[in-house]
């Protein structure tokens, strides 16, 4: 037996080079396989459900829900509008499952690391406020659990791998959320 044939890395053959390829490309992204927007939608869809067949209730604000929920909404309408237009600026994918091409510090990213799931958020929560359906607001909470341990607990070490002192630094100048 030749060396070459006892370590399966010496394989040169095309596929093999590609395969190789592929492994690295494979172990470049955060390996995320749901999109986080998912989570959002899953707890609205929950909240629902809650709403109505476990516990109907009402904030009871009236107006003043509709005109906080509202104002939530632009909010967040405005912070996620900015913060994409920052990826888009730097010409790196906004989909957290493909390679990220630069770190994205501008913007919002300037006082959150997550604008977008923050904005996302705020959405909710305005939409919850605006319709009268306490149950939907209330569902934010485990909608950024979820965002925070599934999600971002796979994109920061993929940007400290990627981007390297640069994110580190990034990550003590600027705060998870706000």
């Amino acid at each position: 037996m030749t060396p070459k044939d006892s370590d399966p890395s010496a394989d040169e053959s095309p596929d093999a080079a590609a395969r190789g390829v592929r492994d690295a490309e494979d172990r470049d992204v955060t390996g995320i396989k749901i999109p986080p927007p998912v989570f959002f939608l899953f707890t609205v869809v929950i909240a629902e459900i809650a709403q109505v067949f476990i516990l109907s209730f009402r904030h009871g604000l009236g107006t003043l829900g509709v005109i906080i929920g509202l104002a939530l909404i632009v909010f967040s309408v405005f912070l996620a509008y900015r913060a994409i237009g920052e990826f888009w600026r730097a010409k790196t994918p906004l989909d957290v499952r493909q390679r990220s091409e630069t770190l994205v510090t501008t913007g919002p990213f300037r006082y959150s690391r997550n604008p977008i799931y923050l904005a996302a958020g705020v959405l909710q929560a305005g939409i919850g406020m605006a319709l009268d359906r306490p149950w939907i607001a209330v569902g934010v909470l485990p909608a950024l659990i979820l965002v925070r341990y599934i999600a971002i607990a796979r994109e920061e070490p993929y940007l400290l791998r990627r981007f390297g002192e640069e994110y580190g630094v990034y990550k003590t100048r600027v705060r998870r959320w706000f």
